[in-house]
């Protein structure tokens, strides 16, 4: 098991989500930004950060938290998901703790 944070792009309070070892990761990823998705680069190598990849094409709202956390000049937008960083094999580790408290992300 480990955490992810959803970071809804309304402004809407941010949520801890516990996956689980037999909740299909993409499908939930796909579930919470509503579709495809993409990793957009961060700041921080501790964490990654998933959004829709049509998200501009479909004319999402900006999501103003998540921003902080993307490369100077990437748009983020719509809900996005904030995970650990990845393992070579492409499987996740949980976000670090510090950031639930930094986010007042709420399980």
């Amino acid at each position: 098991m480990k955490n992810v944070i959803i970071i809804p792009a309304d402004g809407s309070d941010c949520r801890v989500h516990t996956l689980t070892e037999d909740e299909d990761e993409m499908r939930f990823v796909r579930k919470i930004v509503g579709g495809y998705f993409e990793v957009i680069a961060t700041h921080d190598p501790t964490i990654t950060l998933w959004a829709n990849e049509d998200g501009l094409r479909l004319n999402l709202p900006v999501n103003k938290r998540a921003l902080g956390f993307a490369h100077a000049g990437t748009l983020v937008v719509g809900d996005v998901i904030l995970m650990g960083a990845a393992y070579e094999n492409g499987d996740t580790k949980a976000v670090p703790e510090f950031y639930e408290y930094a986010l007042g992300a709420k399980a």
